[in-house]
């Protein structure tokens, strides 16, 4: 119970507009039921933009260093706090049920800015996020390629490797007092995003996440490929191997959206 209560009313973190160390914009988005999206914008440089989404119960401030290696290579970024994290208004939901129609606000935000071309937008999720962002894709087409780390759903987990690892009373508590409906399985989600490109990325130093990974790679079909890094505990890769994360992230990217970086 107590677990299932963190997961839909995690504590809000405060924002550090100084935390990001490069030029931005900070924007407020409307999204539905009157709620209101946080976000940091890095203009584009080279036409192309990614949306960038963070983990469960965390904010915009822990994809801090995602964000630095997208603008550093001219991509545009619009960074968002889900509902009920960081300063976005709305309840929280740990698992990500509650999700959707914020990612909604976010793409018509970056539909409209006038250095964007519309074709030319990716997402990248870090835990949650990433989870969140694969299952957009699956339902949105002006999301053109997804990067995806450490996405692994508990009932995906389940599926792949057996048992539910959060606990079945907990999942049930998270669904009865966020009043949400579950989100969907991503290994039955992933082919609806081919043949648009996915990069998976899954740490070995968390349960089950490279199984899963493998899951989802094998659900897309061959338009998705899966970086593993056995070393790295859960989206620790980039601090395990920053050289090699950041070329395969850019060189991906540069290659699906057509952006010279």
């Amino acid at each position: 119970f107590s677990i299932a209560l963190l997961a839909t009313h995690a504590p809000r973190w405060e924002i550090q507009e100084s935390s990001l160390g490069i030029p931005h914009e900070e924007v407020r988005i409307d999204a539905s039921g009157g709620r209101a999206l946080s976000a940091w914008y890095v203009p584009s440089r080279n036409g192309a933009a990614v949306l960038v989404g963070h983990g469960s119960g965390g904010s915009r401030e822990r994809v801090l260093e995602e964000i630095r290696i997208l603008a550093r290579h001219g991509y545009g970024v619009l960074a968002f706090d889900l509902f009920g994290n960081g300063e976005s208004s709305g309840h929280s939901n740990g698992l990500g049920d509650n999700a959707q129609p914020a990612v909604d606000a976010a793409l018509d935000y970056l539909a409209r800015r006038p250095e964007v071309a519309p074709e030319r937008i990716a997402a990248f999720g870090s835990s949650l996020g990433g989870e969140v962002l694969l299952e957009a894709a699956a339902r949105d087409a002006r999301i053109k390629a997804v990067i995806s780390d450490g996405a692994a759903r508990p009932e995906d987990q389940a599926e792949v490797n057996g048992g539910i690892p959060l606990g079945g009373l907990m999942l049930a508590g998270v669904r009865i007092i966020g009043g949400e409906r579950a989100a969907p399985s991503l290994i039955d989600l992933m082919p609806r995003i081919a043949p648009r490109p996915v990069l998976l990325i899954a740490a070995g130093g968390a349960p089950n996440e490279i199984p899963t990974n493998r899951a989802y790679r094998d659900a897309a079909g061959p338009s998705a490929e899966l970086y593993e890094i056995p070393e790295a505990g859960h989206t620790s890769g980039l601090a395990a191997r920053p050289a090699e994360y950041e070329a395969r992230v850019t060189v991906f990217l540069g290659e699906v959206l057509r952006a010279n970086h």
